[in-house]
This record gives structure tokens, sequence and C-alpha cells, in this order.
């Protein structure tokens, strides 16, 4: 069943947004495949008030049909910050310093992938429906607020593990994805909110967000 509406741990209270009221075929689970595949962005919405640092925004994201197997630790998913050889790497490897930047590294990517960051982003921050808000409060009078949204895509990526220096600065040894091509929204799971419900909604407090930035 879902998850109940309320739920108190401690100072921590957990809110999780209830619902409004096809057979999926088996996909490749290599590190790149040139089938589209269903995906699931989190995006967490992390404030802290009072805080000089605005609010910080932190995206992850997971295969549609194993985003409730997750629970430590959803992968990261970057958008900026990495050069070019970086995305080259992930596609073709099975690991990569993402963020280590080398004497032969450029960001000189074509307008194309630039122009498809773009929409991507467009896509999930238009499209987020929020399913939990979580409330921290410390004795020494901080409060935080995450705020968590979950958005339906399709699309292609590359995936790999973090390595390196990376892990150290990260703090986080687990795989990540990249963008590829092809993104939109997964308007089949999108039109059918008990669905969309059902598979999003889990208890997104027992996740770990401040590692892998």
């Amino acid at each position: 069943g879902l998850p109940a509406p309320m739920r108190s741990a401690g100072l921590t209270t957990v809110a999780i947004t209830p619902p409004r009221t096809e057979k999926r075929t088996n996909r490749s689970r290599n590190r790149y495949s040139q089938e589209l595949d269903n995906y699931i962005v989190i995006t967490y919405e992390w404030k802290v008030t009072p805080s000089q640092h605005g609010t910080k925004l932190y995206y992850r994201v997971a295969r549609t049909d194993s985003i409730q197997n997750m629970t430590q630790y959803l992968p990261p998913l970057y958008f900026e910050g990495f050069a070019t050889q970086a995305l080259r790497e992930c596609c073709s490897n099975s690991s990569s310093e993402i963020f280590s930047l080398r004497q032969n590294s450029d960001f000189d990517f074509d307008n194309s992938y630039i122009l498809m960051m773009s929409k991507l982003k467009n896509v999930i921050d238009k499209n987020r429906v929020k399913v939990q808000k979580i409330d921290k409060s410390w004795p020494n009078g901080h409060r935080e607020r995450i705020t968590v949204y979950a958005t339906p895509i399709v699309g292609k990526m590359c995936t790999c593990k973090m390595t390196g220096y990376d892990t150290l600065i990260s703090k986080y040894e687990g795989v990540f994805y990249m963008p590829l091509s092809d993104f939109s929204l997964d308007n089949k799971l999108w039109e059918n909110r008990k669905l969309f419900y059902k598979t999003v909604l889990r208890d997104y407090s027992i996740t770990q967000i401040s590692t892998g930035f």
C-alpha cells in the first residue's frame, strides 16, 4: 500500500504527499544503450534557516523500475561542471573522474548538447511533482526543510562509477548518471497518476543527499 501521510521520528517530521486521485519490456542494463530508457528524476530542494547560503538543489536519478529498491543512496545526476572528456569516459568505461581536470580537458560541448541539457533541465523543473516534505529542527534554533520532487522522463544516459580523487572530495563512491540525448517527459507514466504515485511514493528521508554533490 501507499506510505502513511505523516510520521514522526524524533525531531524529524516526514510528510508524504498523497496521490490525487503496460507492461515494460526488459531493457539492457549496460552503462549505455542506444535504446531509450525510463527514469525518475528526484529533486531535493534543501533550505536551512537561518543561513546565508539560500536554497540548494540536488538532482538524483534512478531507472523507473528500480527506484523503490534504492535505499541508502540515489545516484547523482550531473548537468554541469564536467569536461567533454568526462562524458566520453563515462559512456565508454566503467568509471570516471568526472570533476578532475587534466591537461587535455576541455568544456567545448557542441551547441546541440548544450541545448539538450537546457531542455532536460526545463522538463524536470517544470514538470516536477512534490512527493515529500522533511522538516528537522535543532537545539541551536536552526531549522532544515527538504522538499522532494519527482519527474518521470525518457531518454538516454551514461552511467559509471565515481573513482579517484573525486571520491574523496564528494564523499561518494557509487555510480552517477550523465545525460546523453533524446529526453522528454514520460507521458505514459505522467498521465497515469495512480501508477505514477505508486512508482515514486516512498520515504526519501532515509536517503543520503549531501554526498556526491
